[in-house]
């Protein structure tokens, strides 16, 4: 599988450091993969997508962090507001 990672990232005007930083990665590493113009593992998702007839996102979605941080942060507020039915703390 080819990539059009530099292209694409060219053609926003952004140079690698820049494009490296906007999306959390280091710049050596985010070069590599630009350089290497392929992707072992993307390859592979394409692959498993393929065989059970859906698309990557249904796989693996691209929300699922938010989701998650969601469900965490709910998991708190109960935790918290359990905790201050027993204890009666307010600053809890």
């Amino acid at each position: 599988m080819i990539s059009n990672l530099k292209k694409l990232r060219e053609n926003t005007g952004m140079g690698v450091c820049e494009f490296a930083k906007r999306i959390g990665v280091r710049q050596p590493s985010y070069s590599l993969l630009e350089k290497q113009g392929h992707y072992k593992a993307l390859e592979k998702a394409y692959k498993i997508a393929d065989a059970l007839g859906v698309g990557i996102y249904d796989i693996w979605p691209r929300d699922e962090s938010t989701t998650r941080v969601e469900q965490l942060e709910a998991e708190l507020k109960h935790i918290k507001q359990t905790l201050k039915d027993l204890i009666g703390d307010s600053d809890v």
